[in-house]
């Protein structure tokens, strides 16, 4: 019985894992992460909190992570586990070096002349 019962809750707890990501969409969750990222990016090149380089920088890896999704979706827009595993990555990180140039305020020179 107790087997039966660990077995039952075993293939529960997987069904519900493996439910949300085969309701996500072809563009899933990375894509609206990819957008956000941008528009953060946008936003603090509005505001100043960037340098033309740094902006110039951030703009490319985006756009480097988005071929790197293009390549792992291939013709079928399918990706496996290990594939989107990476690209999160990628997107953290990225979304981490963001965070850091946006709020990294310390070591601006001439801030007034980054405006966008």
């Amino acid at each position: 019985m107790k087997r039966i019962l660990m077995s039952a809750l075993a293939a529960a707890s997987l069904a519900a894992a493996v439910t949300p990501a085969l309701a996500e969409p072809v563009g899933g969750r990375i894509n609206e992460r990819e957008a956000r990222i941008a528009e953060r990016i946008d936003q603090g090149a509005r505001n100043g909190d960037f340098s033309f380089r740094e902006v110039r920088g951030l703009r490319n890896e985006l756009r480097s992570i988005e071929a790197v999704e293009q390549r792992y979706r291939g013709y079928d827009h399918r990706m496996d586990d290990r594939a989107r595993a990476d690209l999160q990555l990628r997107l953290d990180a990225l979304s981490a070096r963001v965070f850091v140039d946006r709020h990294n305020h310390e070591d601006r020179r001439d801030h007034e002349h980054r405006r966008f």
